[in-house]
């Protein structure tokens, strides 16, 4: 096993991805150089955020003006824009003059760039599991025709470098899981899912699901774990995912010690009075209901109960927002959104007749990920919903972003041994 996983895939290469790749880039960047301001989602803030992160080395300070954009910088994560922060005052320092066109265009294209990345791990991991030649293809082709994807990744998001973290991340896990380097892939697989949180919380529920796996595999092949021997090589790694865990702790941890949360809310960390100038409070105020409903209170008001809401309202719903566009201006082709609802139940029901039922599949592994993240995302939803009347406020496709591409290689694997 070489030390650096991927330079081992000397075959990267094979033409059909490689041109899909291309495909991909080709589009995502005519999106990036194209898209008008203020259409995507939440772009203005994250570019507002960027530039105020370039004027400092460390984490600025909350104002006026980040908290009416609705997001706190104290006790958030902050990678992306710390990130993205650090590519502007680069580009400021080589051209002072710079337009916030030009920046606004630059910060599109690493976008592409870090999709691109997604792309290239998610092929990785589909090669490992899939034989057939064609269909290693297929969870790549799948992705850059999820139309919410190509199109989150023309724009200003860290959506885009929480997925790359993610995919990443699954990747070592297949490794560990199929029983290579053990040592080497594990700490690679924990220093992307701490940058993945660092990036957003959301990545919160994918680190939990990839931990307690390891946790499994680690405890399963303990025997064998004893006769690992530590490399001097591994330790520059080690250090990285010291440092990465420590800032998650110190992160997360302290949150919940001192806020009862993963993330404080506005007024625990900024003045009420200003937190009130926020655009989530705005919309709070303008469309929320008197008093957030009870599940019985919403049933006895004629809205759907659990059940219904999950396959009538929920389901339906995110797929729009996945295979459509939902942003400052939405586009939901609906004959085709009524196509993927189909083929995947047909899948769905092929899969449980020909994927393999041990326990220790890594597959069973990629559902249990994939369920908990659309349980997590669900909920969250459904008391959305309860706050605001079943208006679909805060509902987005684009959250199951990190592990839709293990949901397109079970769908492969089943197309493979069916």
């Amino acid at each position: 096993t070489t030390f650096f996983p991927i330079a081992g895939y000397r075959k990267f290469g094979d033409l059909p991805f490689i041109l899909l790749l291309l495909i991909f880039i080709v589009t995502s960047s005519l999106i990036a150089l194209n898209l008008r301001e203020g259409i995507a989602p939440d772009e203005v803030g994250h570019f507002a955020f960027a530039k105020y992160f370039s004027t400092t080395l460390g984490l600025p300070k909350d104002t006026p003006e980040t908290v009416a954009i609705g997001w706190q910088i104290q006790h958030n994560p902050f990678l992306y824009h710390w990130v993205t922060g650090r590519a502007i005052q680069t580009l400021r320092i080589l051209r002072p003059s710079i337009a916030d066109s030009t920046l606004l265009i630059v910060l599109r294209l690493m976008s592409t760039l870090m999709s691109a990345g997604s792309l290239i791990f998610l092929y990785l991991t589909s090669k490992l599991l899939i034989k057939n030649k064609w269909l290693q293809l297929m969870p790549v082709f799948l992705l850059i025709n999820t139309l919410m994807f190509v199109f989150l990744s023309g724009a200003v998001s860290y959506d885009n470098l929480a997925n790359f973290f993610s995919f990443a991340a699954i990747y070592f896990f297949t490794c560990i899981f199929l029983g290579k380097n053990f040592t080497t892939y594990s700490i690679l697989m924990i220093i992307c899912l701490g940058l993945a949180c660092l990036v957003k919380f959301s990545a919160l529920p994918l680190a939990f699901g990839l931990v307690s796996w390891w946790i499994y595999l680690a405890l399963s092949r303990k025997n064998e774990l004893r006769k690992l021997k530590f490399e001097k090589r591994q330790a520059f790694l080690i250090l990285i995912a010291v440092v990465v865990i420590v800032i998650n702790i110190a992160l997360y941890g302290y949150n919940v010690i001192t806020y009862g949360s993963v993330t404080p809310t506005c007024e625990q960390v900024v003045d009420e009075n200003l937190c009130q100038t926020s655009v989530f409070a705005k919309r709070y105020q303008e469309l929320a209901l008197p008093e957030k409903l009870s599940i019985k209170e919403s049933i006895e008001e004629g809205y759907p109960d659990p059940v219904e809401y999950v396959f009538y309202s929920w389901i339906p719903n995110i797929l729009y927002r996945i295979y459509g566009i939902l942003a400052q201006l939405s586009y939901f082709p609906r004959h085709t959104i009524v196509l993927f609802y189909i083929l995947y139940l047909s899948y769905l029901v092929l899969g449980v007749r020909v994927l393999p039922k041990k326990p220790g599949t890594i597959f069973v592994a990629f559902a249990t990920l994939f369920v908990l993240y659309g349980v997590v995302l669900l909920r969250m939803n459904y008391n959305a919903e309860l706050i605001y009347g079943f208006k679909q406020i805060g509902m987005h496709g684009r959250y199951l972003f990190p592990v839709l591409g293990v949901f397109y290689i079970i769908l492969s694997k089943i197309l493979e041994k069916g």
